[in-house]
């Protein structure tokens, strides 16, 4: 009798989303569409969701076929993401090739198209491989969101839904890989539902340090630019304390391939430019992650201020927290766009500081 594993062990708090795929895993259609927030793992279920389509035993998690797809070292497993921000025309009709060979080993080919709301403009080029795939072709499309004007590719999928995990779900899932109970709810609500992000938080000490810093700021913040100057390079080394979790991460993966090279006496490292890549990738989406985990944080200090103002009848005090609020939200949505995020910041502890203490 076949050993088997959870392959979505990692895929916590989406039950109908993995019952969906078991259920479609014998007799897959040619193209699915994960669609959901970040942090999800989503890209975890594309890779186990692959790894029941080719493995023999339907996904047993322990056999050959299954460890080469897990570690994505299968030749039927073909996972693309953009090199840059979005996907080049070039680099979406190599995927209409690959969609054309015939599988190498497994009955069927599995492509997983990362980011694939980074289609863009090219959508056309990609839409008439997704139109018109060989029967042995079974892509899987993993996005965070799909633009409107991507809706004809949407339409051509099946579409799976993954939702918003509650820090409930991320708190259990630490727990369950050893974390402390007490610890796994402070890092659960500093995740802000990202699982990537939850599982690093766990081998990051400063973490708590930052999330206080945040928190403080609204007790400090005055109308002197200096203040402000001095917050914002506080947060922004806190990005970097941040990102050296997950660069020490990186650095971990890189030895395992490295390794892993050596041991099977190649002279050259297969696929380390391409992991490289990922890195400098993963570390601005975490960035990102990071500032707005913290704006978050800052932004319900706010809320609960405009909470006690509300109760106490203050109507000074309830506009300048709502105020505070609204200026916040607007700075989240925006500050990526901004290539001098220290300024930005000062600007908008400046604007805040001017609306008077909120507490």
């Amino acid at each position: 009798m076949t050993t088997r594993v959870d392959l979505f062990a990692d895929v916590p708090g989406q039950e109908r989303a993995v019952a969906e795929l078991v259920a479609a895993a014998a007799a897959p259609v040619h193209a699915y569409l994960f669609l959901g927030p970040a942090g999800t793992n989503k890209d975890t279920a594309a890779i186990a969701f692959a790894a029941m389509i080719l493995c023999e035993h339907g996904g047993c998690g322990t056999c050959a076929t299954c460890q080469r797809v897990l570690t994505t070292g299968h030749p039927d497993l073909v996972v693309v993401e953009p090199v840059g921000v979005a996907y080049k025309v070039e680099e979406l009709r190599t995927i209409g090739q690959v969609a054309l060979r015939r599988p190498l080993e497994a009955p069927k080919t599995v492509i997983i198209v990362r980011e694939a709301q980074a289609v863009g403009l090219h959508y056309a080029a990609f839409l008439k491989t997704l139109e018109e795939p060989p029967g042995s072709t079974v892509f899987i499309l993993v996005a965070d969101d799909l633009p409107r004007s991507l809706q004809t590719i949407t339409s051509r999928c099946v579409v799976v839904r993954f939702r918003a995990l509650s820090p409930d779900v991320v708190a259990g899932w630490l727990v369950d890989r050893g974390s402390e109970p007490r610890a796994a709810a402070a890092i659960a609500e500093a995740a802000a539902g990202n699982l990537r992000r939850a599982s690093l938080l766990v081998d990051d000490p400063g973490f708590l340090a930052r999330y206080e810093r945040w928190v403080s700021i609204p007790t400090r913040l005055d109308a002197d630019g200096a203040t402000a100057s001095r917050l914002a390079d506080e947060v922004l080394a806190g990005m970097e304390e941040a990102v050296a979790a997950l660069k020490r991460d990186h650095e971990r993966q890189v030895a395992a391939l490295e390794a892993q090279a050596a041991a099977m006496g190649e002279r050259r490292v297969q696929g380390l430019s391409n992991l490289r890549d990922d890195h400098k990738r993963e570390i601005r989406r975490y960035e990102t992650v990071e500032l707005t985990a913290g704006l978050g944080a800052l932004a319900r200090c706010y809320r609960d201020e405009m909470v006690v103002a509300a109760g106490a009848d203050d109507g000074g005090r309830l506009r300048r927290a709502t105020e505070a609020v609204t200026m916040i939200s607007a700075f989240t949505s925006t500050w990526h766009r901004n290539p001098r995020p220290k300024l930005a910041l000062e600007r908008l502890f400046l604007d805040l500081g001017a609306l008077g203490s909120a507490r």
